[in-house]
């Protein structure tokens, strides 16, 4: 009896479609600030403490007093790059605080449920930004529960897909509803800049991922169920498949030992540690690429919003290319299933190092085309994570997959949160090349979390889950 994943009859390929759109949907109500920002501050290259346009600026040769989009663009909030820095922090600060406890609500009440609460609680902060925006820190609260409300979405989904898919379609799936962060930063940037173009000015932003969440409550109350057994779409010759092929998970180990084994866990650390510096470099970009871009290349806003969507939408085309061929391989035993999540991780972390250096070093005013080049080259590197440590976190503990994939999302938060952290220490303290700084220390991390994977990544089971059960 076989079902395949992509037929016109599978629901389980609408319910992967489903989660992506979910994923898109929450995460959009974080990235929204990325391009918000640029949109609704003040430039600091047109006024900055007092002073006058940069030299950098008056010498570029694309740059015009009357028409630069640093002068045609202005926001109406006054805000310094460390406040900004720290605000989206915020949302991370968030995340981190619920992180543990999502993975366990997820595996304990249901991924339904978590998903529903995660939409409509990130709803109504979205909903309420332009209204607390001139309060600061009423602003700042906000930012952080929205990271509240988020923490619960990838425990959620890593959990369903334990639960509707089996192993020899885990990366292809990953890849498919983990696109759904490369849509809320690529597509969403994209929607998100031309909002801040149109007359509705930047408030629509935040109004228009509102209501875009509220659709995904819809769908996800229609079609997501937390197994095959409960959903009323699925067909007898599709449950009976996941039946055979999708393992009944029983969890056996006491809370105490599973954390202790959990938390001691070299392959566990391996993979947490990759995710925290594929998130370090990732929230780099995503928070502060539009601001690099007006201010050191000086492109209008429609081209910032263009640009922002670059890397992410390779890295959506070029994960859903790799992580197919990446079950081939493992299914056919071509490569070991270690091999094979070390393979891609390895690309993953020294590509995107490569990439990201080259493109603060190479693209100029003059030349801020060459950019794009960088940019491509890093989506496709970083897509590599998804068959890399991504996979790993689904097969490594299947019974457990919540808890493992919470204590990922700690690292995953913290790499969030010393982005925009590192960046607001290095503006304070006025570093000169302050983006080569920075994209200096993101290729250290991701070179160093590279090599920690080589060494103790895994893509078997651990010892102590194999009597659990598990896909």
């Amino acid at each position: 009896m076989s079902s395949s994943l992509f037929s016109p009859k599978s629901h389980r390929l609408v319910v992967a479609f489903a989660m992506t759109f979910g994923y898109w949907a929450v995460l959009s109500m974080r990235a929204d600030l990325s391009i918000a920002v640029p949109c609704m501050v003040k430039s600091q290259n047109v006024t900055r403490q007092g002073r006058s346009l940069s030299s950098e600026a008056a010498s570029c040769q694309r740059f015009d007093p009357e028409t630069s989009p640093l002068v045609d663009q202005q926001g109406n909030i006054e805000m310094e790059l460390w406040a900004q820095s720290f605000l989206f922090t915020g949302t991370f600060c968030g995340g981190l605080l619920m992180s543990l406890f999502a993975g366990y609500l997820s595996d304990r009440f249901g991924s339904k449920l978590m998903m529903l609460w995660s939409a409509l609680v990130a709803m109504v902060c979205s909903g309420l930004s332009p209204i607390v925006v001139e309060s600061y820190w009423l602003f700042f609260t906000v930012r952080v529960t929205i990271g509240l409300a988020e923490s619960f979405i990838l425990p959620s989904l890593n959990t369903l897909a334990c639960s509707w898919f089996p192993a020899n379609e885990k990366s292809t799936v990953a890849a498919i509803y983990s696109s759904g962060a490369q849509l809320a930063a690529g597509v969403s940037s994209l929607i998100a800049s031309f909002f801040c173009l149109s007359s509705l000015g930047w408030p629509s932003i935040f109004y228009f991922f509102c209501a875009f969440g509220a659709i995904w409550l819809i769908v996800c109350k229609i079609f997501i169920y937390d197994s095959p057994r409960e959903s009323r779409f699925v067909s007898e010759n599709e449950r009976e498949y996941l039946e055979i092929n999708v393992k009944t998970i029983v969890k056996k180990s006491k809370k105490r030992k599973l954390w202790k084994k959990i938390l001691t866990s070299n392959a566990i650390f391996a993979s947490s540690f990759a995710w925290f510096a594929g998130n370090f470099i990732s929230n780099i970009l995503q928070s502060f690429l539009p601001t690099f871009l007006k201010e050191s290349l000086y492109l209008p806003m429609h081209q910032v919003g263009l640009y922002t969507a670059v890397p992410f939408i390779s890295q959506l085309a070029f994960k859903n290319l790799v992580s197919p061929l990446a079950d081939r391989l493992r299914a056919n035993g071509t490569l070991d299933v270690s091999t094979v999540v070390k393979l891609f991780q390895s690309i993953s972390c020294f590509g995107s190092a490569i990439a990201g250096l080259l493109l603060v070093i190479v693209p100029t005013c003059a030349h801020p085309h060459y950019a794009l080049v960088f940019l491509i080259l890093y989506g496709m590197s970083l897509a590599c994570q998804i068959p890399g440590f991504f996979t790993t976190l689904l097969t490594i503990a299947p019974a457990h997959t919540g808890v493992v994939t919470s204590v990922g999302v700690i690292f995953a938060t913290l790499g969030n949160l010393a982005g925009p952290m590192a960046m607001s220490l290095i503006e304070k303290m006025e570093v000169e090349n302050k983006w080569l700084v920075m994209f200096i220390l993101s290729a250290v991390v991701q070179i160093i979390a590279g090599l920690v994977f080589l060494c103790f990544g895994t893509g078997r089971a651990l010892a102590w889950t194999e009597n659990e059960g598990g896909a």
